[in-house]
């Protein structure tokens, strides 16, 4: 039986995957489960999208051994403004 490849919503589409801390605001984190990598990390993706982040820190997939060789993912969440809004404001730290 061949595995299938995850969908995602149109939603979790707008959620962009970083390589690096973007200057946004941080609004929490996430743990994506699946049986695999690419499962685990659009699990996490889809998570991230229904709280309204627009950009999605991974952190390395590892496995979850105690429940059955399930594959877990962290996120770190941010929202950022739009891309023609100044961030950060003027007097930001």
């Amino acid at each position: 039986m061949a595995a299938c490849a995850p969908t995602g919503s149109q939603t979790a589409a707008r959620v962009t995957v970083v390589n690096a801390k973007p200057r946004c605001e941080k609004i929490g984190v996430v743990e994506g489960a699946g049986g695999d990598t690419e499962h685990a990390r659009a699990d996490a993706i889809e998570q991230a999208a229904e709280r309204g982040t627009t950009h999605i820190l991974l952190d390395t997939p590892y496995w979850d051994l105690q429940n059955g060789m399930t594959m877990l993912v962290d996120g770190t969440l941010f929202k950022c403004p739009p891309p023609d809004e100044v961030y950060p404001p003027t007097g930001y730290p």
